[in-house]
């Protein structure tokens, strides 16, 4: 991304379309950390589970196990 206020823009089109009680200055005030990411330096994890279809709608039912061994396992 070029700049911030192309990221602010791409964060508008996006808030557009969820619905959450986090309001968009709060989300804005994190922009200041984006210059320190570094992708690099992600672990991305699958949290263990199947979806279900019940009642009309999908949900994920997590292994509770597995996903326990998971978070011990996770560093942050």
């Amino acid at each position: 991304m070029k700049s911030i206020n192309e990221i602010k823009e791409i964060i508008k089109l996006g808030f557009d379309n969820i619905d959450t009680n986090l309001g968009i200055d709060y989300i804005f005030s994190y922009l200041v950390f984006i210059t320190d990411f570094n992708p690099d330096n992600l672990q991305l994890e699958q949290l263990p589970g199947e979806s279900i279809y019940s009642n009309g709608v999908w949900i994920f039912k997590a292994n509770e196990e597995e996903s326990r061994l998971l978070f011990e396992n996770v560093k942050f």
